[in-house]
């Protein structure tokens, strides 16, 4: 056959039309595909909140945040990962400045005291330090997988006049 659309004996070859035909049904999401899908993600975001390695990649685990978003469940996800941030932080890093008080009996009255606050303070300030830098760190991954339903959702909640705080 030649570029022409002849065949081999010279005669034109038969043009095939192809149709498309769509779905009988639509296709539907499984009934469980939220919970599902929340659960996965919200074990990964506790673990990066723990700083501890994730299962998941985080390309797969962003698509999982855009299939809940294209599906109606912003929402939800939003207010799910807005608790679970809540609780690791009254979890995990509230006891440990909580703890640290008590350890070191500190109170704000005592910087006021030249004796205690020299050994005090930066002791305070390098624990505050460290808490918020990893803190920060495990915030900023959690935004890189969530960064659709911040793109989507939570901009459009805010002009819309949802709290979202």
């Amino acid at each position: 056959m030649n570029r022409s659309g002849l065949n081999a004996n010279g005669a034109n070859k038969p043009k095939i039309k192809l149709k498309i035909k769509g779905f009988a049904k639509p296709p539907t999401l499984p009934t469980d595909f939220y919970s599902k899908t929340s659960e996965l993600l919200l074990k990964s975001s506790r673990s990066l909140l723990k700083a501890e390695p994730i299962t998941e990649t985080r390309e797969s685990l962003y698509r999982n945040v855009e299939d809940c978003c294209v599906h109606k469940h912003s929402q939800a996800l939003y207010t799910s990962l807005q608790d679970l941030i809540s609780e690791h932080c009254r979890t995990h890093i509230l006891p440990s400045l909580q703890s640290f008080i008590t350890s070191q009996n500190f109170t704000l009255s005592s910087l006021s005291s030249p004796s205690s606050a020299s050994t005090q303070a930066p002791l305070f300030l390098s624990l505050l330090t460290q808490l918020w830098s990893s803190h920060l760190s495990s915030t900023t991954s959690l935004r890189s997988i969530y960064l659709y339903l911040d793109r989507s959702w939570s901009t459009s909640a805010y002009y819309v006049g949802q709290v979202i705080l």
